[in-house]
């Protein structure tokens, strides 16, 4: 569980490859997950909640997946910029006070 990080919960940059299974993100000052640059998040069976950014943030060539994954009661839910992508596969994506995709 990653509850009220001062900045993002998870951050991904470079290259870098990350994946995080059964993880609870919730109450992060920032966003919940940001990929960035060309890296990679794989997520299964998490919970991104309650965050003061939107639930997932990716820019520039990063590549997000998520498998059985809820993205709920964030600023907003998966927000993409740039050449980012995210496949979405099954869980749930709520936008919250913003977009759930944009």
């Amino acid at each position: 569980k990653l509850h009220c990080c001062e900045t993002s919960g998870v951050k991904t940059f470079g290259e870098s490859r990350a994946t995080l299974r059964d993880c609870h993100i919730e109450n992060c000052q920032h966003e919940g997950v940001v990929a960035m640059q060309r890296s990679t998040v794989h997520m299964e069976n998490c919970v991104v909640v309650d965050n003061k950014g939107p639930g997932v943030d990716a820019s520039d060539d990063a590549r997000v997946v998520l498998v059985d994954v809820v993205v709920d009661d964030n600023v907003g839910g998966v927000w993409l910029w740039d050449h980012a992508s995210c496949d979405v596969r099954g869980g749930v994506v709520r936008g919250g006070a913003s977009h759930a995709v944009l």
